[in-house]
């Protein structure tokens, strides 16, 4: 299953460590809404064989991060999909691997492909 959502702001993990909690929180809230707002259009459907894999597939439109960098963008968007009910939880009993991915970006936006597998059944 894929599901293209697409990234308001970009943020490191080395900003998050800097950052005070309401900014953290205000980041979070504009991804999630992100979130929200793609899996209504893409129209996805809870997962319900565990565990799973999830790929995230950036594609920046300006400077590149270091790799590592993009750790706390995926923590949010994984949170996103539990609030929206995609994935049951994010421990390691339902999200046992996780692959990050960089690429610049041709569209005029920043936007991630989170590519969400299980080994127990093919997802679409």
């Amino acid at each position: 299953m894929e599901i293209k959502i697409i990234i308001p702001i970009k943020f490191s993990t080395n900003q998050i460590h800097n950052k005070h909690w309401t900014w953290r929180k205000e980041r979070q809230d504009e991804i999630h809404a992100e979130v929200q707002t793609s899996v209504k259009e893409q129209k996805i459907k809870p997962i319900e064989n565990y565990p799973i894999k999830i790929t995230y597939h950036f594609f920046v439109k300006d400077k590149l991060l270091d790799i590592t960098n993009l750790a706390g963008m995926c923590k949010v968007l994984e949170d996103g999909l539990r609030y929206c009910n995609i994935i049951e939880e994010d421990n390691i009993k339902f999200v046992n691997e996780a692959t990050i991915l960089e690429d610049r970006s041709d569209e005029k936006y920043s936007y991630c492909i989170m590519t969400l597998t299980s080994p127990n059944l093919l997802l679409d």
